[in-house]
């Protein structure tokens, strides 16, 4: 039987996915990793995208640029994600849910990464 994952267990897999995504190791973001969960919230607010593909490219070329990590984990991540919301309705709904909470998500996240 298929798990259905809440909105909010959704949500914080969407910011896993972009957080991954941005390659933070690199030396451009050296100065900005101080800010680096500040910044992830406030992007995700700002960013806009007609479906979840979209939120998570503008999303990470908002901060990455070019700087971005590709893997087949992150690919999978993806792929789930938008099986989990199915259709696009879902995926404007959690990107709404998403883009109204970003800084508690972000830092809900933050404290399950660190941890």
């Amino acid at each position: 039987m298929k798990e259905v994952m809440s909105l909010d267990g959704k949500a914080l897999e969407l910011i896993n996915i972009i957080d991954h995504l941005v390659n933070w190791g690199d030396s451009a973001f050296e100065r900005i990793r101080l800010d680096k969960w500040k910044i992830l919230a406030k992007r995700i607010m700002a960013a806009s995208g007609s479906d979840l593909q979209e939120f998570i490219h503008n999303v990470t070329k908002d901060i990455a640029g070019d700087k971005v990590t590709m893997s087949e984990e992150i690919g999978r991540k993806i792929e789930n994600l938008l099986k989990q919301t199915g259709t696009i309705e879902q995926q404007i709904e959690l990107l709404k849910y998403v883009k109204r909470r970003a800084y508690p998500l972000v830092i809900r996240y933050m404290v399950t990464v660190k941890t």
